[in-house]
């Protein structure tokens, strides 16, 4: 969740302190286009835009780091009622006020998700 980090590079560069030689870190984090049908659908801008992504998140760990690894997850999330979209939408820190905006549906309604580990490794 390094994206809710304001400085960040102290944080990774703490990270890296901490480890042994040879230790891993693993940073998890979304591309800006993550659920970009459910926003579309809900007459939100569908790319976001994070301090640390699928898009940059590599090249904020590769100073710091001997080797950096990415590895890419897409997979569907399905909401299959209004209810459990609203409740999702609503939990989302900066996007809840959108929990109002979820229409009414009948068949299930997915969006594409689109996450990224980096896998950054200490020297030995």
């Amino acid at each position: 969740m390094l994206y809710h980090v304001i400085e960040r590079e102290q944080a990774i560069l703490e990270c890296r302190r901490v480890l042994r030689r040879g230790g891993r870190l693993v940073a998890a984090t979304l591309a800006s286009n993550n659920l970009a049908e459910l926003w579309e659908l809900l007459g939100a801008d569908t790319e976001r835009h994070f301090t640390f992504s699928a898009e940059n998140g590599q090249a904020q760990l590769e100073p710091h780091f001997e080797r950096v690894e990415r590895r890419d997850a897409h997979g569907r999330v399905v909401f299959p009622t209004p209810d459990a979209m609203r409740s999702y939408v609503a939990a989302n820190i900066t996007r809840a006020h959108l929990a109002a905006r979820v229409p009414h549906f009948t068949e299930p309604v997915s969006a594409s998700t689109f996450h990224t580990v980096f896998v950054a490794e200490k020297s030995a």
